[in-house]
């Protein structure tokens, strides 16, 4: 049984389209959105990242049906690894033994690929051999300023952390009078200051956000940028840039510039507060819920990766450390877990 491996340092991604669905969008992964497929039936296929390593063109993913039903997948003389998925089960509330994870391996020269689903839809790879991501490409300032995560200031012993769920928008009173620092995660950092917040520091640890936003990011009047050290440098803005050294995914961190990711961006906000001797904490547009309720800021709910059980596991991890440091944490929406761990 094949373990999912980390996908790190990748150069070189592919662009996904799929013909037959009611929009056809192109989708560079594993960087940007992942492409849920809806098979018909109840099966759903979802490819989570597609990427050229040295000998091989790869493609994973998930799926609650049988991969080897793709029409032309015999054709195309591809290895197939299964392996277990426990997220998506729990997700799927199914009992069955099934090794939902999938990957396929076909020979590096394989630059184009056509997936048949079934009649109707097409998945269609585009693997780039001939070019790379780079700093020109991705808009990125060549003299990017990073700094030790240890030499990061911190004003005020009372944040407000804002997030991207919508609800956040329920509270741009509280957030406007709030008397302390507002952190943003991720794309919050753009609804808050549209609405001309003042935002001292943006957390951010996801790569694909920061590819995605490359172009809004060097436009953002906050000067301060938290992150870790596995995203690619060339992704980061011009801006003062923090990097925390990452652990891993699970844990929680005592030592200062240290994290644990915890799958979510928001335990590295934490981590650092804890680490700032923060004695106030409040949250917005954190709910970490299950993602059938998942839903963002700007509107767009699409499928995220299955990682709930890792995110309350180290939420709770969290609170009861805080809870020893005598630092006060709660969530502004009364249903987020964060009031319920």
């Amino acid at each position: 049984m094949k373990n999912k491996k980390v996908l790190n340092n990748i150069t070189t991604c592919a662009v996904v389209s799929l013909n037959g669905a009611k929009e056809e969008k192109d989708i560079p992964i594993p960087f940007r959105e992942v492409m849920n497929v809806d098979c018909g039936s109840n099966n759903k296929l979802m490819i989570e990242s597609a990427y050229i390593d040295e000998n091989h063109c790869v493609i994973t993913g998930w799926s609650n049906g049988d991969v080897r039903d793709i029409e032309n997948l015999e054709a195309l003389s591809c290895e197939i690894f299964f392996y277990q998925r426990p997220d998506v089960a729990e997700f799927l509330q199914s009992e069955s033994k099934k090794d939902f994870g999938f990957e396929l391996r076909l020979d590096k020269g394989t630059e184009n690929l056509d997936l048949k689903i079934d009649a109707n839809k097409t998945i269609k790879f585009c693997f780039d051999t001939s070019s790379s991501l780079n700093d020109e490409a991705l808009g990125v300032s060549s003299d990017l300023l990073l700094k030790s995560f240890r030499d990061l200031p911190s004003y005020s012993k009372k944040v407000i952390i804002v997030g991207s769920a919508p609800s956040a928008k329920n509270h741009i009173d509280y957030i406007r009078s709030f008397k302390g620092e507002v952190w943003a995660l991720n794309d919050a950092i753009f609804w808050l200051e549209k609405e001309s917040i003042q935002v001292s520091k943006l957390f951010a640890t996801d790569q694909r956000f920061f590819l995605k936003s490359a172009n809004e990011l060097r436009n953002i009047h906050c000067n301060v940028i938290v992150s870790i050290d596995t995203i690619d440098t060339r992704f980061f803005p011009r801006k003062n840039v923090y990097l925390f050294k990452s652990l891993g995914r699970d844990g929680f961190s005592l030592k200062s510039g240290e994290v644990y990711h915890g799958c979510s961006v928001l335990f590295t906000a934490l981590q650092y507060a804890y680490h700032s001797r923060c004695i106030e904490l409040a949250t917005t547009g954190v709910m970490l819920h299950p993602p059938y309720s998942y839903k963002r800021i700007d509107g767009s709910n699409s499928l995220p990766e299955f990682v709930i059980l890792s995110q309350l596991k180290n939420l709770r991890a969290t609170l009861s450390y805080f809870r020893a440091a005598g630092i006060k944490l709660k969530a502004l929406e009364e249903n987020s877990n964060v009031n319920f761990m």
